[in-house]
């Protein structure tokens, strides 16, 4: 009752959103986080894009031509919907391990606090050395939810030349991949199915920058030539590393972030 007050005032005080809207997104983010658990205990996957876009779809015809409003009710529908599906694993994790989850509530409750005590700070910091949609901080999904937001709000004509004819290309290519699949399962042809190219690892590497599409791909590569030459080593430390080189990234990239505040040329490059 609590966050969903702080919610409710955050919404209104600083971004202007109507009451009403603001008493519709909080239900709809309670009603879609439960689809997003449900989604995430079947297929490990946490819808959150497609929930914020069903929110987005929905605020659009109750405020025509508001992408504030359109934005920040979508974002308190994918806030709800991640959260309750990163509380799902946890609380999933803890049974296989035999933790209690009364004791895992209690440490959810502790670590918030000291989780907002060092996120914000953290998101100041960057925000501060570099601009959204910069090299450093491109910002890729954001600008995906912005897209959605004009075409909602402002209709077609808001899209860039022959982007519709991109869509139908995109559309067209996902569909074929798929019904080729389907076909390969039917002809018991299983092997044959694995050359076939992801459709959502497509679609995210159209989204993202090319320089993280091809660190990717530098990242697969590597794992790919471990798992063939030494795979019981793989299958036990892989995690581990690429963990590692996740947390290392992180760490440093805050330093960096320090460092071009203070006039600090950067000591790496940024992938």
């Amino acid at each position: 009752a609590l966050s969903s007050l702080g919610t409710a005032v955050v919404l209104m005080v600083f971004f202007h959103i109507p009451l009403l809207q603001v008493l519709l997104a909080i239900p709809t983010s309670a009603l879609l986080a439960y689809v997003a658990v449900h989604c995430c205990g079947e297929t490990d996957i946490n819808p959150v894009g497609p929930m914020g876009k069903v929110t987005q779809l929905l605020f659009a015809l109750l405020a025509p031509g508001d992408p504030v409003t359109n934005l920040m009710a979508a974002a308190v529908v994918a806030a709800g919907a991640s959260q309750a599906g990163d509380l799902c694993q946890d609380f999933k994790t803890g049974l296989l391990l035999g933790a209690s989850s009364r004791q895992q509530l209690v440490a959810q409750l502790i670590g918030i606090p000291f989780g907002v005590i060092v996120v914000v700070p953290i998101y100041k910091l960057f925000t501060s050395a570099y601009a959204f949609g910069s090299p450093e901080l491109p910002v890729p999904a954001g600008h995906a939810w912005k897209a959605v937001a004009e075409v909602l709000t402002q209709g077609v004509s808001a899209l860039p030349p022959f982007a519709m004819h991109a869509m139908f290309v995109g559309l067209f290519v996902g569909i074929a991949l798929s019904l080729i699949g389907h076909l390969l399962i039917i002809l018991n042809l299983r092997a044959w199915r694995k050359c076939l190219p992801s459709c959502t690892t497509m679609g995210i590497s159209f989204i993202i920058i090319p320089q993280q599409s091809l660190s990717l791909f530098t990242g697969a590569s590597v794992l790919l030539l471990w798992r063939n030459c030494k795979p019981r080593s793989c299958e036990r430390s892989s995690s581990s590393v690429a963990s590692g080189i996740l947390a290392g990234a992180g760490i440093f990239s805050v330093f960096n972030a320090v460092m071009t505040l203070v006039g600090i040329p950067k000591l790496y490059l940024n992938i």
